[in-house]
C-alpha cells in the first residue's frame, strides 16, 4: 500500500475469528490504532504463551500510529498492546479500569516510557485533526467505552464490545448513549460487535442473577465457590452482593482476581462495605457455610484458582461434600475438554457443580439479536460493517442490519487484512494486505512466516533426530563415540548410532564422487542417508540434525 487512503479501515484481528481484535483507521495523515488484542493458544501449540496480530506489514509500510485507542480492558482487547507499543509508541487514550490494567501490563515488562491519557463517558478530545467522544457501554468490565472518531474525511462510530443491560451498573443503557452521541452526528460507517448474532431475543440484567446466587449461599450447607472471569466485576458485585445477603464472608483465590477486585475497589466502581473480605489466614477457622470464594478457572484453565481446589493445591483450604461449585460464565469453544475434565475432578471431591443449565448464574456480555438491531437503529449510519467474529457471525450480523433498514450494498463483510475504503457514496474492500501473526513464547515474540515458527511447527510434527560425530582431521574416520539424541521419533537412540558408521561410509564414497565434495556436502548426504535409514525403519518422516566436529 503505497498511499493512504483518505479514510478506511483495515482488521488485523477479530474480523473472520473470535478474539485478538485490532483495526486501523487511516483519515488522511493521521492514523489509528484500535484496540490490541491477543488470543489464546490451543493443544497445537506448544510453547505459545500469546497469539497476536501480526505487524511485520505495519513495519514493512512503516505505518506509525497518531494514536492508541482503547475501548476496554479485556484480553482480547489489550493482551497484544505490551509487545506492540514498544514497536509502535504513540499516546494511548483509554478508560480508567482499562489504563490501570494496561499500566499493570507494562510494569511486568518494564515498559516505563508512555503516554496515558484516561478519558470519561462523553468526554470530547482533540487528537491532531480529530474529534474522539467516548461514550460508555454495558459490558461484563467496567468502563468499557464506544467511540465516536470524527475526522476531516469520515465520522467512525465503534461500539467495541457490549450489550444492552435493562437495568445496568453503568447507569445508562448502550442504545440511550449511542442515540445521544450521534445527535446531529450522523456516523458514515458503523463497526459493531457480532459474538452473539445467532442468539435471538435479549439476555436478562445482570442484577437479575442476584436472586438465584442468594439462593444458592442460603440452601448450601457448605462453602460456595463461584468461577468466572477475573475482569468480570460486575459478577464480582452481584456475588458479593448475593454474599453479604446470606451472611457469607468472601475469598478472593488468584492473583489475577485480587487484583482486579483491588483497582476496582481503588476506583470506587466494586461495592464491598457490609462483607467480610476473607484472607488466607482466616478460611481454617471459618466455618464453611459462612464461605463464599471468588476465583477463576470456569474455562477449566490449569493453574487458576479453581483447578488448584480441585486438585487439592490450597494449603488453607480443601473442598469437601456439601460444597457447591458454580461454573458463573459460558463456556468458550475449545475449552469443552477441559471444562468436563475439572468437573469431573470437582465431582470426585464431592461437590455440587451448578452450571446455568441448572440456574440462572450467567448472563452475556455481548448483544442478543435484538441488542444489535436495537443500536443500529440508535446509530442509523450510513454504512456498516459488523467486527469481532467469525465470517458466519459477520454476515448473520450483516442480515439483522438489513432487517433493520440497512441497504444490502451498504454493508461490506471484511476479514483480517482486508481494506475498506469509505467514500460519501460507497464502501468497498479496495485491497488485501499481508496478514500474519505473531507468537509470544519463551525469548520474546516471533512471526509465522519466520523461521522459528516453521521449524518449532515441524519439530511439533515430526521429531528431532540428532547426530553428533567427531571425525579425524584428515578423513571421515569417527573417532571415539557418536552420539545420538532422540526426540519424539518412536526408534531408539542407540540403534541409530549402531548402523552410523556404515552411513558414514556411504555419505563419504557419495561425496568423494562428487566435484563439489566437502564437509558440507558430506553432513547433508549423511543426513539424508540416517533421515532415510529411520523412516525404512519405522515408517516416520523425522527431522534429522547433523553436527560435525573434527579432531
Amino acid at each position: 500500500m503505497t498511499q493512504k487512503p483518505k479514510f478506511a479501515l483495515l482488521p488485523l484481528g477479530g474480523c473472520g475469528e473470535i478474539g485478538m481484535n485490532m483495526t486501523i483507521l487511516f483519515a488522511g495523515d493521521e492514523t489509528f490504532f484500535i484496540d490490541c488484542g491477543a488470543l489464546f493458544p490451543d493443544d497445537s501449540q506448544p510453547g505459545v504463551q500469546l497469539i497476536l496480530p501480526g505487524f511485520s506489514w505495519l513495519t514493512s509500510e512503516k505505518i506509525k500510529p497518531t494514536a492508541w485507542l482503547i475501548t476496554h480492558g479485556h484480553e482480547d482487547h489489550i493482551g497484544g498492546l505490551p509487545y506492540f507499543f514498544p514497536r509502535f509508541p504513540a499516546p494511548i487514550y483509554t478508560s480508567g479500569f482499562a489504563a490501570a490494567l494496561i499500566e499493570a501490563k507494562f510494569k511486568d515488562l518494564s515498559i516505563k516510557k508512555y503516554k496515558m491519557k484516561v478519558w470519561k463517558d462523553g468526554e470530547q478530545t482533540r487528537i491532531g485533526k480529530t474529534k474522539v467522544i467516548p461514550f460508555d457501554v454495558n459490558h461484563s468490565i467496567p468502563h468499557s467505552m464506544g467511540l465516536l472518531v470524527d475526522t476531516p474525511h469520515g465520522r467512525l462510530l465503534h461500539t467495541g464490545d457490549y450489550r444492552i443491560d435493562p437495568d445496568p451498573f453503568e447507569k445508562t443503557r448502550t442504545d440511550d448513549r449511542i442515540r445521544q452521541v450521534v445527535k446531529g452526528r450522523r456516523p458514515d460507517v458503523m463497526m459493531s460487535d457480532s459474538t452473539n448474532a445467532f442468539v435471538e431475543g435479549s439476555d436478562l440484567s445482570e442484577r437479575d442473577l442476584e436472586e438465584d446466587f442468594e439462593k444458592i449461599m442460603h440452601e448450601a450447607t457448605g462453602a460456595v465457590v463461584v468461577a468466572s472471569f477475573s475482569s468480570n466485576i460486575w459478577r464480582a458485585q452481584t456475588i458479593i452482593d448475593a454474599a453479604r445477603s446470606s451472611g457469607r464472608g468472601v475469598h478472593i483465590l488468584g492473583r489475577g482476581t485480587r487484583r482486579n477486585v483491588g483497582i476496582a475497589q481503588e476506583l470506587g466502581v466494586l461495592n464491598t462495605r457490609g462483607v467480610e473480605i476473607l484472607e488466607d489466614k482466616d478460611m481454617k477457622r471459618r466455618d464453611r457455610e459462612k464461605v463464599c470464594i471468588l476465583c477463576t478457572g470456569s474455562q477449566g484453565e490449569q493453574f487458576s484458582g479453581l483447578h488448584r481446589l480441585a486438585y487439592d493445591s490450597v494449603s488453607y483450604f480443601k473442598l469437601d461434600w456439601g460444597d457447591h461449585v458454580v461454573f458463573s460464565a459460558r463456556s468458550i469453544p475449545g475449552n469443552e475438554k477441559s471444562i468436563i475434565y475439572l468437573t469431573n475432578q470437582l465431582c470426585r471431591q464431592g461437590v455440587k457443580v451448578i452450571t446455568a443449565r441448572e440456574a440462572d448464574i450467567h448472563v452475556s456480555g455481548h448483544g442478543f439479536q435484538d441488542d444489535l438491531k436495537a443500536c443500529i437503529k440508535a446509530a442509523n449510519p450510513r454504512f456498516f460493517m459488523p467486527v469481532h467474529g467469525e465470517y458466519r457471525h459477520l454476515q448473520k450480523h450483516g442480515y439483522l442490519a438489513h432487517e433493520v433498514g440497512m441497504p444490502e450494498e451498504n454493508t461490506v463483510l471484511a476479514e483480517n487484512g482486508d481494506v475498506v475504503e469509505i467514500t460519501k457514496r460507497k464502501i468497498r474492500i479496495s485491497k488485501r494486505v499481508a496478514n500474519n501473526r505473531s507468537y509470544v513464547s519463551q525469548g520474546g515474540v516471533y512471526h509465522d512466516e519466520g523461521q522459528v515458527s516453521r521449524s518449532r511447527s515441524q519439530i511439533a510434527q515430526n521429531g528431532l533426530v540428532c547426530v553428533s560425530v567427531l571425525f579425524s582431521k584428515a578423513n571421515y574416520r569417527i573417532k571415539g563415540e557418536p552420539r545420538v539424541s532422540v526426540f519424539g521419533v518412536p526408534i531408539q537412540a542407540g540403534v541409530v548410532a549402531d548402523v552410523l558408521p556404515d552411513l558414514v561410509r556411504k555419505s563419504a564414497d557419495k561425496t568423494k564422487d562428487r566435484k563439489d565434495g566437502n564437509d558440507k556436502t558430506f553432513a547433508e548426504e549423511l543426513r539424508i542417508q540416517v533421515r532415510r535409514y529411520i523412516e525404512s525403519i519405522c515408517r516416520f518422516r523425522c527431522i534429522v540434525q547433523i553436527m560435525m566436529h573434527r579432531a
